[in-house]
């Protein structure tokens, strides 16, 4: 399927005027027109509220803010509605730990500088044609970065819409979402069990509230996210329990002598909450959202059916 960029809205930001002047530069070449163009990431985070943003290009050396949070909360859908905008980081005196950092933010691509700006150019039509497929655990959104000679069937991939492509299917864009929401729910609930071990384990052996309180507090704020996507989940029937682990986790957080009752509570919590999450779920969702999407070999009737281009890349579901 051809590449229009000139329905695809891009944010960019970049530091160094004469650069980003550059860079702008190479993104016309390419046909791209509606660029929002910035020196900081605040204008660039409003810029992002968009939800048909299609590629978003910044440094790490940006003021205001940091990008690798930028690019979480855009997977998160914490930042416009869109998780699946591609977002290409440049690396601004790079160091093993923000290397790290940036791919473990969820990014397509890190571009490490210095480097010309028509390098972008190739980065660009590379992401177009060829997306890495996306992987979803408890705290991450994004591409896997395990090594290739890994088994990643347990990551349970799966290929996400690319807004870079003229026209990005409503059914394709709504079943991936989707998807990344039921994982999200699967993996928290799973890590519940994890981190609800840890702590009733430290503290069976007396160890102080204070010395968990992190793990406490990460099972209380997870079991008031995970309250609210229930709601709308296959799995909304285990809410109870996990109303139950909020109040007991904000009371133990709380006690100045803990109750053995509360610690053996927090421990079948952990465990009857994981047993509701079947890793096999993930899997049939995969399963399911590849079966109904539709192929780029299809007729030029079903891509007409099920596809619906317009002058915003990528459509999104009304709110």
């Amino acid at each position: 399927m051809a590449n229009h960029f000139n329905l695809a809205k891009v944010v960019l930001a970049e530091p160094n005027g004469k650069f980003r002047h550059e860079i702008e530069n190479v993104l016309k070449e390419l046909g791209f027109f509606d660029i929002k163009s910035t020196g900081n990431l605040g204008a660039a985070e409003q810029a992002l509220r968009d939800d048909n943003i299609a590629l978003f290009i910044g440094d790490t050396s940006l003021p205001e803010g940091d990008v690798n949070q930028t690019v979480k909360n855009i997977r998160m859908s914490k930042l416009g509605g869109n998780p699946f905008v591609i977002c290409l980081t440049m690396i601004t005196e790079p160091s093993e730990e923000k290397t790290a950092m940036v791919v473990n933010s969820g990014v397509d691509d890190v571009a490490v500088k210095p480097f010309r700006a028509s390098q972008i150019r190739d980065r660009i039509q590379m992401l177009a044609h060829s997306r890495p497929k996306f992987v979803v655990t408890s705290d991450y959104i994004g591409p896997s970065r395990r090594d290739a000679s890994r088994d990643k069937a347990e990551d349970n991939l799966f290929a996400v819409p690319n807004p870079l492509v003229s026209s990005v299917g409503l059914r394709n864009y709504n079943n991936a979402l989707n998807i990344i929401k039921e994982h999200r729910i699967v993996r928290d609930g799973l890590k519940i069990d994890e981190i609800a071990s840890k702590v009733t384990k430290k503290l069976a052996e007396g160890v102080s509230v204070d010395k968990v309180l992190k793990d406490l507090e990460w099972l209380n704020t997870t079991a008031d996210e995970l309250d609210g996507r229930l709601k709308e989940s296959v799995n909304k029937p285990i809410r109870a329990m996990i109303m139950t682990l909020r109040n007991l986790t904000n009371i133990i957080s709380k006690a100045q002598d803990i109750d053995e009752s509360d610690i053996e509570t927090l421990k079948k919590l952990g465990i009857n909450i994981a047993a509701r999450f079947d890793k096999k779920r993930l899997a049939f969702s995969i399963d399911e959202y590849e079966r109904q999407t539709v192929m780029k070999n299809d007729s030029d009737a079903d891509v007409e059916k099920n596809f619906q281009p317009g002058p915003e890349a990528p459509p999104v579901p009304p709110k």
